[in-house]
């Protein structure tokens, strides 16, 4: 699958990524916990520029910046197939 060229124009929620990581029961619900411990360790948010308490911060509705969605997208290396699904 092809990565997705960078730049994307929107930016991302928690909300989308736990759709993206497939972290959403059958009723809707988001499991947000495991998309912390799952996919976004200490050590992630290290290597993309996050600080914990930034990604903390990213909640109820509230979107990493443009910048932060770019290097989740690299990191991550999401498919345009994904980002369009959202």
């Amino acid at each position: 699958m092809q990565t997705a060229s960078i730049p994307y124009r929107r930016t991302l929620t928690k909300h989308d990524l736990c759709r993206v990581f497939g972290l959403v029961s059958s009723n809707g619900r988001c499991y947000y916990s495991r998309l912390r411990t799952e996919n976004f360790s200490d050590e992630v948010l290290k290597k993309i520029g996050i600080s914990p308490e930034r990604y903390r911060s990213v909640s109820r509705g509230r979107h990493f910046t443009y910048e932060e969605t770019q290097r989740i997208i690299a990191h991550f290396e999401l498919t345009t197939k994904e980002l369009d699904e959202l």
